[in-house]
């Protein structure tokens, strides 16, 4: 999105749902889901573990996840698998020895307050096919404007992404048959503690395109979009910021529960390689 284009902020009640559409698919080729293979008892296992960004940092490209997806669930799998495309039948795993959590903070004793987040390093020989499907999110290139200015909650809707598990159509030893949508909302409340920041964003559980559960959506990114309208042809003009990654849902209250990632001075003030601001 442009200057000279933009005509301003527009709502999210203002947009077509082809367009928001869009938007999630644009966010979605930096997502991915991540499962953990494993050969242990003689016969390949499958296991859907959360979900994650791929993000670059100086010369190298991550996975950035929660802690505890890593910690709790992927790091004893023998390998790690990315899904790719939606509706396709595909393979993709990277041999989990050759993965390196550059930076891990968590997971924390209090779960709902982390801190839970991690970069993990993709060996470069796995980059070039991963790029062919998918792409990586430059922290280098946002890092100075994330530190340096504070985030304007009302300046666009936020998309959380992630895959939840009740969502899984099928999942047997070797097959996955998955969905990564993205929830359009806003950040309800901002946390400071203990040197990490954190954004809680409000679910509507009565919405029929919300899961019961948000088991999966861990690691998933949390994504600020500012929309506006091009002045020449009418069409919508959209930017995508990553604000934060999510590791907690909250308890359900009165068809209700929070969403809890951590936000942009965590990720952007941890992240490896960092030049000085």
């Amino acid at each position: 999105m442009s200057d000279t284009d933009d005509t301003g902020t527009v709502s999210l009640n203002e947009l077509p749902e082809s367009v928001c559409e869009n938007i999630v698919r644009d966010i979605g080729s930096f997502s991915v889901a991540l499962f953990g293979i494993s050969n242990s008892t003689g016969d390949e296992r499958l296991t859907f573990c959360g979900s994650g960004t791929l993000v670059s940092s100086g010369d190298f490209r991550y996975i950035l996840t929660a802690t505890h997806v890593w910690t709790k669930k992927l790091r004893a799998a023998e390998q790690l698998a990315l899904t790719f495309v939606e509706g396709a039948s595909h393979r993709f795993a990277i041999d989990t020895q050759t993965v390196t959590p550059d930076i891990s903070f968590g997971p924390g004793a209090m779960e709902e307050w982390g801190p839970d987040f991690c970069f993990l390093r993709i060996p470069p020989a796995y980059v070039g096919r991963i790029e062919v499907y998918k792409t990586f999110y430059n922290l280098d290139k946002r890092r100075e404007h994330a530190l340096t200015s504070q985030l304007e909650r009302d300046a666009g809707p936020c998309v959380l992404m992630g895959s939840p598990s009740e969502l899984f159509d099928e999942l047997s030893d070797k097959h996955a048959n998955w969905q990564f949508p993205g929830w359009f909302s806003r950040i309800q409340d901002v946390h400071s503690r203990e040197g990490f920041d954190y954004l809680d964003v409000g679910v509507d559980l009565s919405l029929s395109e919300i899961p019961s559960s948000f088991g999966g959506v861990s690691g998933g990114g949390l994504w600020q979009v500012l929309i506006g309208r091009s002045t020449q042809t009418g069409d919508f003009l959209w930017k995508r910021n990553l604000e934060g990654v999510a590791f907690y849902a909250s308890p359900a209250v009165a068809g209700r529960r929070i969403i809890r990632c951590h936000g942009r001075h965590s990720i952007y003030g941890n992240m490896p390689h960092k030049a000085a601001v």
